[in-house]
């Protein structure tokens, strides 16, 4: 919203000065009380009448990390029905934009989501200047074709037109796992998974894998075996980590054998995300 409050800004004081309706160059001579003859004049003339002048070298400051657009930019979407920036999260996708529909043509205005399986259209509000796309799956690729209709003249069907479209992905959250403690008493291994607040989950798939030596029940000789076991730990609430442990008791497992733990994937909601961070570590180490 700080980015259309700057550009609507910008707008009024060159609706106030004459420039919006042609954006012609401007004129020295008609440059105001605080005008500026130095070449700072809109449209490459020599002022403009507003101090030292919104020529095209001149920029405003249009997100919070100081990136910078140009002001004939600016004046050029201002002049039509235009996306001025999007920003993707983790399951949602924020969008500004400006409705430039002076003769009211436009039917409607809505933007077609398209990814992880859906297409769905979410219409755009003509009086404002900022839409928020929600539930979306995170680390997912999207395709936002932005359309106005219009209707035929002589048969009052509406026609459709896409005047921009994007193909963008969103976020993925930030996990790892590592191990918590181990309790040689009773031969439980305990891991500790980090999560990430800004994404809710109800669940996280685990899984631990290593090697250890085994007595064969029809030789009786000794042989090496993997084991792999799976765990799915429920998460309430948004924490910053949540702990669940694995029996290891039925194992025979030697000094400085590797085990290897893996987050699957998490839940969240009906979708599944999968992770796959791993922490590996010598046991008895």
């Amino acid at each position: 919203m700080k980015l259309l409050k700057k550009l609507m800004a910008a707008l009024s004081v060159l609706i106030a000065v004459g420039m919006l309706a042609a954006c012609a160059p401007g004129s020295g001579d008609n440059g105001g009380s605080n005008g500026s003859g130095g070449g700072n004049g809109g449209g490459g003339g020599t002022g403009t009448g507003i101090g030292t002048g919104i020529g095209n070298g001149t920029v405003i400051n249009n997100t919070d990390n100081g990136n910078v657009v140009d002001i004939g930019e600016v004046i050029a979407k201002l002049k039509m029905t235009s996306i001025i920036r999007i920003v993707e999260g983790l399951n949602q996708i924020d969008v500004d934009y400006v409705v430039y529909d002076p003769y009211n043509e436009y039917k409607s205005i809505y933007v077609e989501v398209i990814g992880n399986g859906k297409i769905e259209n979410i219409y755009l509000n003509r009086n404002d200047t900022h839409v928020t796309i929600n539930n979306l799956a995170a680390n997912t690729e999207y395709k936002l074709n932005f359309v106005y209709t219009t209707s035929n003249n002589e048969t009052g069907e509406l026609i459709p037109n896409t005047f921009d479209s994007y193909e963008l992905r969103t976020l993925m959250p930030e996990y790892s796992i590592s191990i918590y403690k181990i309790s040689k008493v009773r031969n439980i291994l305990t891991y500790k998974v980090n999560l990430d607040e800004r994404y809710t989950i109800s669940a996280v798939n685990v899984s631990m894998e290593f090697d250890y030596r085994d007595i064969d029940a029809d030789t009786g000789e000794t042989v090496m075996k993997h084991a792999k076991e799976d765990k799915r730990t429920t998460v309430n609430g948004n924490g910053k980590f949540v702990t669940d442990s694995f029996d290891i008791s039925r194992y025979s497992i030697e000094s400085d054998t590797l085990i290897k733990l893996t987050i699957k994937s998490v839940e969240s909601g009906d979708s599944t995300l999968p992770v796959k961070d791993t922490y590996t570590f010598k046991f008895g180490r």
